[in-house]
């Protein structure tokens, strides 16, 4: 059974342009929007800011994660992490796999400290997730695990496809290389 999201708490991790959005739709359904950023935006009247991670996440039913990779964020959700989630949350990866140890996060939903994982994206996905593996093998056991386990819905680092998002690559790759190099691949005349 599930609940509805308006008596849920959200945390935001990482309130930027995709965590802010992600944050307005979880409050357009009435929950409770609490966030964390190193670089907070007083602008987001929509959730309340912690001030750390460990204090946006220890009440929150649902933990969104959009935070870039980085020294301070590699491996950010591990065992010690998880250690201080509600239990039953769920967790939301749509930011970098190397945020969240991947061995980590199975035993956290296996023991039930997490009731459930999405994820967009996988620490080691660089081999699988931009192929073709239907007639395939994949010789590595962590990403099977991941993707047969009932409780953790896996995509492959699709969040973003929609026709908007890929003509805005076109249109930002094109821009860049017209910045660059004065040209691009992609001039008409």
């Amino acid at each position: 059974m599930s609940r509805p999201v308006k008596n849920m708490t959200v945390a935001i991790i990482g309130t930027g342009r995709i965590g802010e959005a992600s944050g307005k739709i979880y409050d357009g359904f009435c929950a409770k929007v609490v966030g964390y950023d190193a670089y907070p935006n007083a602008s987001l009247d929509f959730l309340e800011y912690k001030d750390s991670v460990e204090t946006a996440i220890q009440d929150a039913d649902i933990i969104s994660l959009h935070v870039p990779t980085n020294k301070d964020s590699y491996h950010l959700f591990n065992k010690n992490m998880f250690a201080k989630v509600k239990k039953g949350a769920v967790l939301v990866n749509a930011t970098r796999g190397a945020v969240v140890n991947t061995i980590d996060l199975i035993d956290v939903v296996n023991d039930g400290t997490l009731s459930g994982a999405a994820i967009d994206t996988y620490e080691n996905e660089a081999d699988y997730f931009t192929f073709d593996w239907s007639n395939q093998t994949i010789d590595d056991p962590t990403l099977l695990e991941l993707i047969r386990h009932e409780n953790i819905l896996v995509t492959p680092h699709i969040a973003f496809f929609s026709d908007e998002a890929v003509q805005n690559l076109v249109d930002l790759n094109a821009a860049l290389s017209v910045i660059n190099t004065g040209t691009c691949e992609t001039r008409l005349n």
